[in-house]
């Protein structure tokens, strides 16, 4: 068994100098890809590891050294923010709004297309990722997940990217509204505003980009223990090079889309 140090090309052979003058030449991407035989920099692709931030609930116990639970790369110092409830016999926690933005895939399959669902919440100008339910499945599966993050997170609005079997899943999404089969945390229907939204000639890379700023400026926090997060990361700072980009879609909408209808929050009934 032969043991390289972390970074380290495959060969062995190649002088520092020559690797850094190719790093350069190349660019970290195409770099880990030729030297390494990794898809992505260590250091994530078009989104950078260092740039997330990290928030929890205050009445869960905090995990101090984020490297216990996360993939290396993430830069530690930065203090956890701390959610707090909004008064103390409520369920509801101290956001402006929060959405279910649901990317779904084309088809059921087994191996290809995943259905991108994330639960996203803003307070002021900062942006929570609460949760990832990404799985596979056909359209009931995407019904049956939302349902469950509804009665979880009591959303204001869902967001579902117009393609595919979008135009479809609204509708019925807002025939389970109006039967009252989509119950809150407190177990009355819900009736939310659903919203299609078409991501127009822009591709995944540009929808991406116009979410850059966020990202990068720190405003963007992830839960800090979720189970998810190492494939949310994984998949969103591996992009464009990783297997999936359904979790990207997801992520763009809902940054995207509510960067110009967070002004308000939506009544819930």
């Amino acid at each position: 068994v032969v043991v390289r140090a972390e970074g380290a090309e495959m060969t062995g052979r190649l002088s520092p100098e020559f690797l850094e003058k190719e790093k350069v030449r190349l660019g970290s991407n195409k770099y880990s890809g030729l030297m390494q035989q990794r898809p992505t920099a260590a250091e994530g692709g078009t989104v950078k590891l260092a740039w997330w931030r990290f928030f929890q609930y205050d009445d869960r116990a905090l995990v101090p050294d984020r490297a216990k639970r996360g993939p290396d790369g993430v830069d530690a110092k930065f203090p956890t923010t701390v959610i707090h409830k909004v008064g103390t016999w409520t369920k509801q926690w101290d956001f402006d709004w929060t959405v279910i933005s649901v990317d779904a895939a084309a088809k059921r399959t087994e191996r290809g297309s995943q259905h991108g669902i994330l639960v996203v919440s803003g307070k002021g100008i900062q942006r929570f990722i609460r949760d990832d339910k990404t799985c596979r499945g056909d359209i009931l599966d995407v019904i049956k997940a939302v349902k469950k993050l509804c009665a979880q997170y009591d959303p204001d609005r869902i967001l579902i990217e117009d393609k595919a079997m979008g135009s479809d899943l609204s509708t019925m999404f807002r025939n389970e509204f109006q039967n009252g089969d989509i119950r809150g945390s407190n177990g009355k229907p819900l009736m939310l505003r659903v919203d299609e939204v078409n991501p127009g000639a822009a591709g995944k890379e540009a929808r991406l980009d116009s979410c850059l700023p966020e990202i990068e400026a720190g405003v963007v926090h992830i839960l800090e223990c979720g189970t998810w997060v190492d494939k949310f990361l994984g998949e969103v700072c591996g992009f464009p090079l990783a297997t999936y980009d359904d979790r990207v879609d997801a992520l763009s909408m809902a940054l995207n889309h509510m960067r110009k209808h967070s002004s308000y929050v939506l009544p819930k009934w």
